[in-house]
């Protein structure tokens, strides 16, 4: 017993010696030496101290370090978070401080003291407004989350290859026009697009309808053929594709399909495009009932004989576009190709998108309305840009141009253009547009309303042209044309490309005369553009020559248009002046500034 009793008591002591030993191990070892426990217990209390709220309004706020005394942890190169968070945890003298703004006001920050070093951190939300800099939390709450900092918001579009004028026009493959906020909606009357821009009741602006059109004549180009559903076709009815609740006449090539419904027999997701060939009767109105798959839900999209833009009925997810009576009164056959999904959008019905997640689910026929053909689409790009230049050739006036029916008002309003104004950006882009239709359809229409454009940059602006003179030398085609002139920046080069267009679209004198103003607008480019640098970006215009006022700098996005318009020209030019200035340009949008005396 005494032997069993002995070797207990020993055990015990070993035990206890142990436990001892170890506690005493720990009291005097330096945690820094392990990485693991550093990670795993000193940055998390780190990253609380520093980001948890500790005054109301730093509650949810990014964090960023700023220099004291010339000593951040921000500007170390090799510091990484490990070794800052080391650092904290030893002293974690961590404060609230008041920072004073140039004298005018005070925000709270956070003062964060070492034994090497002193840095202020001032929130990210300050620093944005202030710097107008963005930036994000990527991938957050896991591992590989990181803060993303971006000095500009926008992109450039480099070009792939020489700019052609029967080829794509410039990066417009990439704009959606339609779903804009300035665009209020495509009109069924012109099947082009209502802009609110200057006028929230609407109208039709002629450089978002180019835009429109060249969007799509892009995209016509590089997007996959569109496919195609049937449903009626000369008059006969698919029975692949279609259930009638009703008996269709026969011997005719067109239905005449009264007050009934063409419920569709599959779920044809994406095909999203409605086209008919059709001739109505009275208050007729043909309805697309469309299913939301996500949600369950159904909108719809109704074509009325109606005279208004559009209705809208919220309460049960319902948008009216009107045809205009005339369509009616005429008692003619026309084809309406629409775009459901931009419809059912801009009638404030949906958020969603994504062409995958809906599919029409039955085509309603309320009054009479003959029938030849009916089919969904999955695109339609060239019948959109056909009817953005049908719509060119139908409205332009005497002079060759398109007027801009609107008041347009700069500089706080003191320049003031009164409606029915020309703008040299719109009719560069009607001349580009005009000339790529001509191209592709051999139509000599479209080249003469492109010659026709032309006489309005031979009129002085303040005669309603756009031709003004910048430095009592230089010659400019003004986008605004006030008196006085602004000179515009992205205005003037996009009408340089149409300029350029027409002079390589024919031989004859109109278009070597095109050809003579691009040569100008691009020699009074090589002498102005330097004006436009700012020193970290570019001035959208001169109107701070022009009034004595204080620069209208470029925000990021035309800063960066300036930027793409120079390297596309650089590929026709060859002209080393714009290479340099882009790239100088580019390294502004990375937060990159002229150097200072």
């Amino acid at each position: 017993m005494k032997f069993y009793l002995r070797n207990f008591l020993l055990i015990l002591l070993i035990a206890f010696g142990s436990i001892f030993g170890w506690l005493i191990f720990i009291s005097n070892s330096n945690p820094t030496k392990n990485p693991s426990f550093i990670a795993n217990t000193i940055y998390p209390i780190a990253r609380k101290l520093i980001i948890q709220n500790k005054t109301e309004t730093l509650s949810n706020d990014l964090i960023v370090a700023s220099p004291v005394e010339q000593l951040s942890v921000a500007n170390s190169k090799n510091v990484d978070s490990f070794t800052e968070f080391k650092s904290v945890s030893k002293s974690r003298r961590i404060r609230n401080i008041t920072c004073k703004i140039n004298g005018e006001y005070k925000i709270n920050c956070l003062k964060l003291i070492n034994s090497k070093e002193t840095s202020v951190y001032i929130p990210f939300s300050f620093i944005h407004k202030y710097f107008e800099i963005g930036g994000k939390i990527v991938n957050p709450k896991s591992r590989d989350e990181y803060f993303e900092w971006n000095h500009s918001y926008s992109k450039i579009f480099y070009p792939d290859q020489p700019y052609d004028p029967a080829n794509l026009f410039l990066w417009f493959g990439n704009y959606n026009v339609e779903f804009r906020d300035r665009v209020k909606c495509i009109s069924a009357i012109d099947n082009v697009p209502i802009s609110t821009q200057w006028f929230p009741a609407g109208h039709l602006y002629p450089t978002q309808i180019c835009q429109y059109g060249l969007s799509h004549f892009n995209k016509n180009l590089t997007s996959p053929p569109s496919e195609r559903i049937q449903l009626i076709n000369d008059g006969i009815v698919s029975n692949l594709n279609v259930d009638l609740n009703f008996v269709p006449d026969s011997g005719k090539k067109y239905l005449i399909i009264k007050d009934a419904r063409l419920d569709l027999k599959h779920n044809h997701t994406n095909y999203l495009i409605g086209q008919l060939d059709l001739k109505l009767e009275g208050n007729a109105s043909i309805t697309f009932v469309m299913f939301h798959i996500p949600t369950q839900q159904l909108s719809y999209v109704v074509y009325s004989t109606i005279d208004k833009v559009f209705v809208l009925q919220p309460e049960d997810n319902r948008i009216t576009y009107g045809l205009g009576s005339k369509a009616s009164q005429k008692h003619e056959w026309f084809r309406l190709t629409r775009d459901l999904l931009v419809d059912l959008f801009k009638g404030n019905s949906i958020s969603d998108r994504k062409r995958n997640n809906y599919h029409v689910l039955n085509i309603q026929i309320n009054g009479t309305v003959h029938i030849q053909n009916l089919s969904l689409k999955t695109s339609a790009h060239e019948e959109f840009t056909m009817a953005a230049g049908d719509w060119l050739i139908q409205n332009q006036n005497a002079q060759g141009g398109w007027r801009i029916q609107v008041d347009r008002k700069l500089s706080k309003g003191l320049l003031i253009i009164k409606k029915g104004w020309h703008s040299a950006m719109a009719q560069g882009h009607a001349i580009s547009l005009l000339t790529r239709l001509y191209r592709a359809t051999n139509n000599t229409k479209y080249l003469e309303s492109a010659k026709k454009a032309l006489n309005i940059f031979e009129i002085e602006s303040y005669k309603n042209g756009v031709k003004a003179i910048l430095f009592d030398k230089y010659i400019w085609y003004e986008e605004y044309p006030t008196v006085p002139s602004i000179f515009v920046l992205n205005g003037f080069i996009y009408s340089l490309f149409g300029l350029y267009d027409l002079s390589k679209a024919c031989q004859d004198n109109i278009c070597q005369k095109s050809g003579q103003f691009y040569d100008e607008g691009i020699r009074s480019l090589e002498s102005a553009l330097s004006i436009y640098d700012s020193g970290s970006g570019s001035f959208y215009d001169l109107r701070h020559l022009s009034l004595g006022i204080a620069p209208n700098i470029a925000r990021w996005d035309y800063h960066s248009t300036h930027i793409n318009q120079l390297l596309y020209l650089y590929t026709i030019t060859r002209n080393d002046l714009f290479k340099t200035i882009a790239d100088r340009w580019i390294a502004y949008m990375k937060g990159h500034r002229a150097s200072h005396n």
